[in-house]
C-alpha cells in the first residue's frame, strides 16, 4: 500500500508557479497574505509597501513612508490594516482602505533603533515588534499608552509570533534563544535555548500545539508545547530565512539562502519537495489562508506564487484523481484511434464499448455500459406507468411502422439474422415521427451532474445513461442540448457534435457542487429559449442527494423559477441497493425515476 508521505510526496511533485513572478525594483524581504486571501502584500529594500490582487501580473502603485528597507509584514485578522517595521526604527500601521499610514517611532535622538518583526495579536488587541536593542516592544491597540518592553534577549530580535489563542507571544534572538512570554502579564513563561542556533523565524503551528522556529545553522526546530519535545528539519544549505505552517498545520514552508523554497511533513519530519526558480536568496514565504497558495519573496526582486490545490486534496480523493487522469488519458488515446464519430455510429454497442471503456475500468462497470445500451428505448420521457413508456411532446410513441432511419435503438442489439427477420415481419420496432414545424418549435436540455459528489461508478453510470438518453432523442427530433451542472455550469452544446461528444465522455470536475451560480445561470438559457420554442423540456442525470440543501430560501427561490420555465424530469442514480426511498430533492422536477442498482443489475423504478 502506499504511504500517506509517498503520496504526499507525489502531490508536491505536481506544485507549479501560478502566473508569471511579480517583479519589484530592489530586494524583496517580506510577503504576506490577507486574511481572506484575496490580496497580498509585500516590502522590500526601496522602503515602499506593496499591495495587489490575487492573480496580478504586475505591481500597482507602491505606499510610501519608510525611509529604510521594510523588514516584516503582518494583517490584522480583520483585514482592514496592515502593519509595517522597518529598519527606520518605526512601524506604519497602514489604512488599506484609504493607503494612509499612522506612525510609530522607535527611534530616540540621534539613535535609530531598527525594527524587525512585527506581528498582530489573533484578537487585534496587541501588535509586537522585536527591537536591534534587545527588546520586544508591546503596543495595545485599544489605549494609547507607550508599548511594555519585555526584556530578557542580548541581542536583536528578528522574529515575533503570538499563539492562536492571543495568550503568549514568542521571540527569537540573534543570541540563539526563543523566549516565550505571557500577554496578559508581560512577563516572561519560557525561555528555548540552542547554542550557536541564532534565530531568525518563528511562529505557532494553526492548531497551538507545536511552536517552530529557523536558524541560521539551516535547520528548522518543531517543538511540540505539551511535553515539550522537538524535531529537525534538516535540508536547506544555507541558513534559513523564513518558515511558515500551512492552516491545517500539516505542512510547513521555508525559504532559505540556498534559493529554495522547501515543502515539509511535519507529522513525519520529512521533506516532501523542492520548489524551484528563485535566483538568488528567499528571505520571506506565506501560505494563504486556504492552503491553496503559497508566495515567496526573494532577492532576486520577485515574489513567486505556488499553486499548492493537490496537497490539499485528502490522500483518497489523490488517489482517485490519479486513477481518473490515467483513465482520461486511455480514454483520449482510444478516442484518437477511433474511426469518424458521428450521430449515426457514436451509440453504436460495439464502437460505445471501444471508446469508453478503458483497461483500468472493472469488470463490473464494463457489464454497466452494456446493460445501459439494452435500456436505451426504455429510458424517455414518459407520462403514465406501465412496462412500455411512449415519448410526450407530440411524437406517437414506438409503432411497428417505419424506415430504417428511425428503427428503436433496442433493435440495433439483435443479431443481424434475428434483426432481418423481425423487420420481414413486421416484428420490429420504430419511433413515432412528428412533423418538421413541431421539431422547430421544441428543445430538449439533457443535464449531467458533476463534481465530487458523483464519483466512481456513479459517475461512470452518469455518463453512459446520458450517452444512451442522446441516441434515444436524437432519433425523436427537435433540438438537443447538453450540459454539465457541477462546480460550475458548462454552456449548453449540441452533444452530436464528435468534440462534444467527447467531452461528455472525458470532461472532469475536481471540486464541489455549486448550486447557486449554475442555477442562476440555467433559469436566464430558459428564458433566453423560451423567446425561440414553444416547448421547453430538460431531463436531469443526477445523484439522488443532488441539491439536498434546497431549503436555503436564495435557491428555493430560483428552483421554483426554473419549474415554471418548462418541463423537468430526473433520473436519479441510487447505489444504495437497500435504499429504494423516493429522492429527497423534489421541488424541481415534474416527473422523477431512480436508477437502482442491485446485484451488479440496473433497474429503473
Amino acid at each position: 500500500m502506499t504511504s500517506l508521505n509517498t503520496i504526499l510526496s507525489e502531490q508536491a511533485a505536481q506544485i507549479t508557479p501560478q502566473g508569471t513572478p511579480i517583479l519589484h525594483s530592489e530586494r524583496v524581504y517580506c510577503v504576506a497574505f490577507s486574511p481572506d486571501g484575496r490580496h497580498i502584500a509585500s516590502g522590500s529594500v526601496n522602503r515602499q509597501v506593496n499591495f495587489w490582487e490575487v492573480g496580478a501580473t504586475e505591481l500597482p502603485s507602491h505606499m510610501r513612508g519608510h525611509t529604510k528597507f521594510v523588514w516584516s509584514l503582518s494583517f490584522s485578522s480583520d483585514g482592514t490594516t496592515l502593519a509595517s517595521a522597518s529598519g527606520d526604527g518605526t512601524v506604519f500601521l497602514w489604512d488599506l482602505e484609504k493607503r494612509s499610514h499612522y506612525r510609530i517611532e522607535e527611534s530616540h535622538y540621534a539613535t535609530i533603533i531598527p525594527l524587525y518583526g512585527v506581528a498582530f495579536s489573533p484578537q487585534n488587541d496587541y501588535f509586537a515588534a522585536g527591537c536591534a536593542d534587545g527588546d520586544v516592544r508591546l503596543w495595545s491597540t485599544t489605549s494609547k499608552r507607550p508599548p511594555w518592553k519585555l526584556k530578557g534577549h542580548k541581542s536583536e530580535i528578528y522574529c515575533v509570533a503570538f499563539s492562536p489563542d492571543g495568550r503568549f507571544l514568542a521571540s527569537g534572538s540573534n543570541d540563539a534563544t526563543v523566549r516565550i512570554w505571557n500577554v496578559e502579564n508581560k512577563c516572561e513563561e519560557q525561555v528555548l535555548s540552542r547554542p550557536g542556533c541564532r534565530v531568525t523565524s518563528i511562529t505557532f503551528s494553526p492548531d497551538g500545539c507545536l511552536l517552530a522556529y529557523a536558524s541560521t545553522n539551516s535547520h528548522i526546530y518543531i517543538v511540540n508545547l505539551a511535553d515539550g519535545e522537538s524535531q529537525i528539519l534538516s535540508g536547506h544549505q544555507g541558513l534559513v530565512w523564513s518558515i511558515a505552517f500551512s492552516p491545517d498545520s500539516r505542512l510547513l514552508i521555508s525559504g532559505s539562502n540556498d534559493h529554495s523554497v522547501r515543502l515539509w511533513d511535519v507529522e513525519n519530519s520529512q521533506q516532501i519537495q523542492i520548489l524551484e526558480g528563485h535566483l538568488d536568496d528567499v528571505n520571506s514565504v506565506a501560505f494563504s489562508p486556504d492552503g491553496l497558495l503559497a508566495a515567496s519573496a526573494s532577492d532576486d526582486r520577485t515574489v513567486r506564487i505556488w499553486d499548492l490545490s493537490l496537497l490539499n486534496e485528502r490522500p483518497e480523493t489523490y488517489l482517485r484523481l490519479v486513477a481518473k487522469q490515467k483513465e482520461e488519458q486511455t480514454l483520449d488515446k482510444n478516442l484518437a484511434k477511433s474511426d469518424k464519430i458521428d450521430s449515426n455510429n457514436f451509440l453504436d454497442p460495439d464502437k460505445l464499448a471501444e471508446l469508453i471503456l478503458a483497461d483500468s475500468l472493472p469488470q463490473a462497470i464494463t457489464d454497466l455500459y452494456k446493460q445501459l445500451l439494452t435500456l436505451a428505448p426504455k429510458l424517455t420521457f414518459a407520462d403514465h406507468r406501465g412496462s412500455q413508456t411512449y415519448s410526450c411532446g407530440g411524437y406517437h410513441g414506438l409503432t411497428h411502422k417505419g424506415g430504417l432511419d428511425n428503427l428503436a435503438l433496442s433493435e440495433h442489439l439483435y443479431p443481424d439474422n434475428l434483426l432481418l427477420h423481425r423487420i420481414l415481419n413486421h416484428e420490429a420496432l420504430y419511433y413515432g415521427r412528428e412533423g418538421e414545424r413541431e421539431k422547430r418549435r421544441r428543445i430538449t436540455l439533457i443535464i449531467t451532474q458533476s463534481g465530487l459528489e458523483i464519483s466512481g461508478t456513479a459517475n461512470h453510470l452518469a455518463r453512459a445513461l446520458t450517452l444512451a438518453a442522446i441516441g434515444r432523442l436524437a432519433n425523436l427530433g427537435g433540438d438537443l442540448r447538453h450540459a454539465f451542472f457541477g462546480s460550475i455550469w458548462t454552456p449548453p452544446t449540441d452533444p452530436l457534435k464528435p468534440d462534444n461528444c467527447k467531452k461528455i465522455l472525458l470532461r472532469q470536475d475536481h471540486e464541489g457542487l455549486n448550486l447557486k451560480e449554475p442555477f442562476t445561470l440555467l433559469k436566464e438559457q430558459l428564458r433566453i429559449w423560451q423567446e425561440n420554442y414553444h416547448q421547453i423540456e430538460t431531463l436531469w442525470i443526477i445523484d439522488r442527494h443532488f441539491a439536498a440543501d434546497r431549503k436555503r430560501s436564495d435557491i428555493n427561490k430560483i428552483i421554483q423559477e426554473i419549474h415554471n420555465l418548462g418541463r423537468h424530469r430526473a433520473w436519479f442514480i441510487n447505489l444504495n441497493s437497500n435504499s429504494a426511498a423516493p429522492p429527497p430533492t423534489t421541488d424541481l422536477f415534474h416527473q422523477q425515476r431512480q436508477i437502482v442498482m442491485q446485484n451488479d443489475k440496473i433497474t429503473m423504478l
